[in-house]
């Protein structure tokens, strides 16, 4: 959404944009309900059991048939929330409904689990670039805003359509089961708890924003937002080249773990400080150069964001190269699922008092939070001389 962010501020009208912001937002989040978190637990159980047949069956019958239940779950729930809140237009909500069940549908996972990626990710890649294509082509004015949904429909909708055929032909004879839907759903609650838990202060925050905010107030904040996210989402990379290394690591010898996290926090904790201060700096020169004039307030909005790099490559460190790898997951899972909780209700007592300011600090205090818990957490753990055999 990054790359095209630069064109489609500078043709839609500000409202329309903030609007627009809104309902990617929402996408996001109905792309995290509709996966369930099966996505992750189907593509590592499918690669244990494919040579079984009759399990891949009851597998992918159970993937698709929980994933077409809850698209059909989510139908009344949106039109509720059409009727009390008019911030997203109904058509629109529409094509936004649309959108997030089809990249919710995505076979991604099936390919995944039996090693079989590469063609459909050469697929998808140049399904996406299409897309792109399509709106730096066709969508000219506001008139055109249902292009940015309708043509990412049509394209993915075709690549996974095309995806569920080849299974059906060449893999398995699924069937839509409610008792296969309901063995994955056992599978993937706890999964799908946690991202959707959390997801309150990544994904859904904007949507959650744009229900107390104006569409032009929408658009500034979401502006910021998006292009700090897209930062924070660089370290991704990072994580996977280090992090397998600190798991090794650990399991080699608790004090070499430790040892080994301080180089991390180190290097995480730099890297972070170094970008945060840049932006914060910058903020204003990229928000023209990105957005365009007209969102020069964005600006002010990667400035006071700017603080969560560094705040998130802490955690980062903390999460990834110690509380991971050292088998203390469940205290991170309990840390970011009272973090998010903490961000919701946040954004809905100062959102509406402090508007753009409220929302900024509303998405700082829970990574704050998280970064005093666990720090609080390893301190007491390094008292009690665990990093010392």
């Amino acid at each position: 959404m990054l790359l095209i962010t630069p064109y489609l501020s500078r043709v839609f009208d500000q409202n329309l944009w903030g609007k627009v912001i809104a309902a990617q937002a929402l996408i996001g989040w109905i792309t995290l309900i509709v996966d369930f978190g099966t996505s992750i637990f189907a593509s590592n159980y499918l690669a244990v059991i494919r040579e079984n047949k009759n399990d891949v069956k009851r597998l992918v019958s159970g993937v698709i048939s929980i994933k077409s239940l809850i698209c059909l779950i989510l139908i009344p729930i949106l039109i509720v929330y059409s009727m009390f809140d008019s911030k997203i237009p109904k058509l629109m909500l529409i094509y936004t409904y649309l959108t997030g069940i089809t990249q919710g549908m995505s076979t991604l996972w099936f390919f995944q689990g039996f090693e079989r990626l590469e063609k459909f990710s050469y697929a998808e890649i140049s399904v996406r670039i299409i897309y792109l294509a399509s709106v730096f082509i066709f969508v000219k004015s506001d008139s055109d805003s249902y292009i940015v949904f309708l043509s990412l429909i049509i394209n993915l909708g075709l690549l996974y359509t095309l995806s569920y055929v080849n299974i059906w032909r060449n893999y398995t004879r699924f069937t839509l089961s409610i008792s296969y839907g309901l063995e994955v759903v056992k599978q993937s609650y706890t999964i799908a708890s946690f991202s959707l838990i959390t997801s309150i202060y990544s994904i859904a925050s904007v949507f959650i924003y744009s229900l107390f905010a104006a569409s032009f107030n929408v658009s500034l904040y979401g502006n910021g937002d998006r292009l700090i996210r897209a930062t924070i989402a660089m370290m991704g990379p990072l994580n996977q080249i280090f992090a397998p290394k600190s798991a090794i690591i650990f399991s080699r010898s608790n004090i070499e773990g430790w040892r080994n996290f301080k180089r991390m926090l180190l290097f995480y904790g730099l890297l972070g400080a170094i970008v945060t201060i840049g932006l914060y700096f910058s903020g204003s020169f990229i928000a023209e150069v990105v957005f365009g004039s007209k969102y020069a307030y964005s600006g002010n909005v990667i400035r006071n964001l700017s603080i969560l790099l560094f705040l998130v490559a802490i955690n980062t460190a903390m999460t990834y190269h110690l509380l991971i790898p050292a088998g203390q997951s469940v205290v991170m899972n309990k840390v970011y699922i009272l973090a998010s909780l903490i961000c919701g209700i946040s954004i809905c007592i100062m959102v509406p008092s402090y508007g753009i300011t409220g929302m900024v600090f509303s998405v700082i205090i829970p990574e704050v939070f998280a970064l005093l818990c666990m720090s609080v957490f390893i301190f007491k753990w390094r008292r009690l001389n665990v990093f010392s055999v």
